[in-house]
């Protein structure tokens, strides 16, 4: 095993990362994995859970907020230890990786790892739910990235799973519900023409969205990525995701307005970082984009809007995911990287309202930072004021749940 410190070094002089690797456990306590950049700007949402005993609530804990949010007084944040929301000897948290809203009030769809299995969690955001296993017929590992209620108790699910003997990864979605204990309903495979590996990251409306990646012209494993739209009910590829002039391109999140308007949110960046060609560069920028289905062969993008972490020198800002509380007004979960602050990286709830014009307004940002712990809090996935993350710190490396108690977002 690599050290965190080195792992850390990597990723800002050399941009490595690797594929998806199965995870195999001898015991229960489980070791941090290093650093990647899987799928280009995913940050901590890919290293193993560090096996801690905190079954109950933690207290309120003030959280840090950028000078640009709108409250006079810093939104207080509830943390729970992923630990609380399945049985630990059976399915423990590897990682969240999604969140949405569930059929009843308080009810939560909660998605990532548990070891080499996709793991589907239903219940309050401080646990005392139900869990399950997601694993694609006959994969040698499965992961869920986004869930999407669809009501009556039936949902869709997306992830990737690693076919057996083979290097690939692939993608897929579940639709169904639960029976027994278990899921009941059909898995397609999706899987990007002529690539051999394809991440899908979240579906809402008909619609799924996520990246692709190739290997690299110069002979490296991977070059830049291509984000794409894909539509669930004809299994077709409808269009790619670039932002203007861009090289390398993700999509983690997608939130359907109604009729035929979505609003997309992931990172870019105009160097091909990929290929190690400019170490000195910025790794990315995230971006909010709408997307209008009905215009064209294609569709019709607008909006396009890059955003920045406001703090320290920026190396990354990418966009994890995105909900919508309020016509117009969207949450959304940030990972960054940076240097001159405290937290190399940091993860951030934060809030975008359009202007009277449609475009997007400026983005307010509130720092997480898990109580007690001194190291990394990210930010993987939000439904409205609930977010699901990630921790490396003092005690080790664990998923949390939170809550963010701010009044109700107006358009």
């Amino acid at each position: 095993m690599r050290n965190i410190q080195g792992s850390l070094t990597r990723f800002v002089s050399g941009f490595w990362k690797r594929p998806v690797r199965p995870r195999k456990r001898s015991a229960p306590r489980a070791i941090p994995r290093r650093f990647d950049l899987l799928e280009e700007k995913q940050l901590l949402s890919s290293l193993a859970p560090h096996e801690v005993h905190l079954n109950s609530l933690l207290a309120h804990h003030p959280a840090h907020v950028d000078s640009k949010f709108t409250q006079k007084h810093a939104p207080r944040v509830s943390y729970y230890p992923a630990a609380n929301t399945t049985d630990q000897s059976t399915l423990p948290v590897s990682g969240w990786q999604g969140i949405r809203g569930g059929d009843a009030p308080g009810q939560y769809l909660i998605t990532g790892t548990s070891q080499t299995s996709g793991l589907l969690y239903i219940g309050a955001i401080n646990g005392q739910g139900t869990s399950y296993a997601v694993n694609y017929p006959g994969a040698f590992n499965s992961s869920i990235y986004g869930p999407n209620n669809l009501g009556g108790g039936q949902f869709q699910l997306v992830g990737t799973y690693k076919p057996q003997n083979s290097t690939n990864v692939d993608s897929f979605l579940f639709q169904g519900t639960t029976s027994g204990g278990s899921l009941v309903g059909n898995y397609s495979p999706i899987v990007y023409p002529g690539n051999p590996y394809t991440y899908v990251h979240s579906v809402m409306g008909g619609l799924a969205v996520g990246n692709t990646e190739s290997p690299a012209r110069n002979g490296l494993p991977y070059g830049p990525g291509t984000a794409f739209i894909y539509n669930v009910n004809t299994s077709q590829f409808v269009t790619n995701i670039r932002f203007p002039r861009s090289i390398s391109n993700t999509a983690y999140g997608i939130w359907y307005n109604g009729g035929t308007s979505y609003t997309i949110v992931g990172g870019f960046s105009n160097r091909a970082v990929n290929n190690m060609q400019d170490q000195s560069a910025p790794i990315g920028t995230a971006y909010m984009v709408d997307y209008n289905s009905a215009v064209g062969a294609h569709g019709h993008f607008s909006h396009w809007k890059s955003f920045k972490y406001p703090n320290g020198m920026n190396l990354l800002t990418h966009f994890q995911g995105i909900s919508s509380s309020a016509p117009g007004v969207y949450e959304l979960s940030a990972d960054s990287v940076q240097l001159g602050k405290a937290n190399f990286t940091q993860g951030s709830w934060v809030v975008v309202k359009r202007n009277h014009n449609g475009t997007f307004g400026n983005a307010h940002w509130l720092d997480l930072h898990y109580p007690r712990e001194k190291g990394l809090t990210s930010n993987d996935s939000v439904f409205g004021n609930n977010v699901v993350g990630f921790v490396l710190g003092s005690s080790g490396a664990f998923s949390y749940q939170a809550t963010v108690h701010v009044p109700a977002p107006r358009s």
